[in-house]
């Protein structure tokens, strides 16, 4: 007989050192809404028109890639004066931003040929207000945005993120004792469509809402100056957070709780988060945010001043909150972040992370 070593099964949970072993898929059926107001061309004349859109997206296969699914979707409005409606059934991937497929039109029962192309977002926000004070103290007299992990400082990486992700148009706020930071960025990013805000707040929520309120129509991501993590993991993340419903809030998490305070969450088998806040839970937020435009503009009770406050009251309230989890996002504010990220940037291999330490 053969007696090999023996190994003892990992049934810790994951705020106790537990490994996560799950955390679910985005829900496979996705219904959306959306309204719409242009000009429609057609039979040689233009007419004002407008529209009401709903519908549901299906995946085939893993919905994580979003190689293809399909779409149904009814659709009422006005050309001009007169009332419109109509059915649609389109094939799309949401990977190439493609789609194709039938329109049927309920006034003029006819069905037409659809061709859709969906633009990807534009604009993005970085908070980079914080005064930084635990980086200070422990030797780094730099403002904390341009304080160097592995040679770039933590703006630039961020910026770069946004970057490698086609999004070439930013809001970034600093506080006034950063205001070096405006044009060193003008100097440093000439090509990049640059607003930056240059201006003391009170809290992180205030930052967030001066940002919010200048990325414009439609989602939007933000993230905080300090969010050190690769490209990679950031496209993961935009990838992943617009494939949730439109009007969901979606927040990066990660297993690496190496925060002091961190605001903890737990997710559902369809990537919505369940819980959000307390002394444990699955994972970690990890600062970047794809937010909708109506979520931007909510006005929160006087008593939530900062934004992982926000973030809860969003939640208590009901509001659609969905995770992506990111292998490895390290919260850059004392030295033994930024020798944890460095590490990381040097790392040839993404490390095993387990809640509250990496291997």
């Amino acid at each position: 007989m053969l007696v090999g070593p023996g190994y003892a099964q990992d049934t810790l949970p994951p705020h106790l050192g537990g490994y996560v072993q799950s955390l679910g898929l985005p829900q496979i059926y996705k219904p959306y809404f959306g309204v719409s107001i242009g000009r429609w061309r057609g039979e040689g004349s233009e007419h004002l028109a407008s529209q009401l859109r709903l519908g549901v997206f299906r995946d085939f296969g893993n919905p994580v890639t979003g190689l293809v699914g399909t779409s149904l979707e009814a659709y009422a409005g006005f050309r001009d004066l007169q009332a419109d409606a109509g059915l649609r059934a389109i094939l799309a991937s949401n990977l190439f931003r493609l789609g194709a497929g039938a329109d049927f039109d309920v006034r003029a029962r006819e069905i037409d040929l659809l061709l859709r192309v969906t633009s990807p977002v534009r604009r993005g926000g970085i908070i980079a207000a914080g005064e930084g004070r635990r980086l200070r103290a422990a030797g780094w007299a730099l403002p904390k945005a341009l304080v160097p992990v592995a040679g770039t400082p933590l703006v630039e990486r961020v910026i770069r993120n946004f970057q490698a992700a086609g999004i070439a148009s930013l809001v970034i706020i600093v506080n006034e004792r950063s205001r070096e930071c405006e044009p060193w960025l003008r100097a440093r990013f000439p090509e990049l469509d640059l607003q930056v805000l240059v201006k003391t707040t009170a809290s992180s929520l205030e930052s967030f809402q001066q940002v919010g309120a200048r990325l414009g129509p439609g989602r939007a991501p933000i993230s905080t100056v300090d969010a050190w993590c690769p490209a990679s993991a950031f496209q993961t993340f935009l990838d992943g957070a617009r494939r949730c419903p439109a009007d969901a809030t979606v927040l990066a998490l990660t297993a690496l709780a190496e925060d002091e305070r961190p605001l903890w969450a737990r997710l559902g088998q369809d990537g919505r988060v369940t819980g959000l806040g307390g002394a444990s839970g699955d994972v970690v937020t990890a600062g970047m945010y794809l937010v909708p435009e109506r979520v931007r503009r909510l006005s929160p009770p006087p008593e939530v001043h900062r934004l992982r406050d926000f973030l809860a009251w969003l939640f208590r309230r009901g509001e659609p909150i969905y995770g992506i989890v990111l292998p490895a996002v390290v919260d850059v504010d004392r030295a033994e972040d930024v020798a944890l990220a460095e590490a990381l940037a040097l790392a040839r291999a993404i490390p095993t992370i387990r809640p509250g330490g990496i291997e």
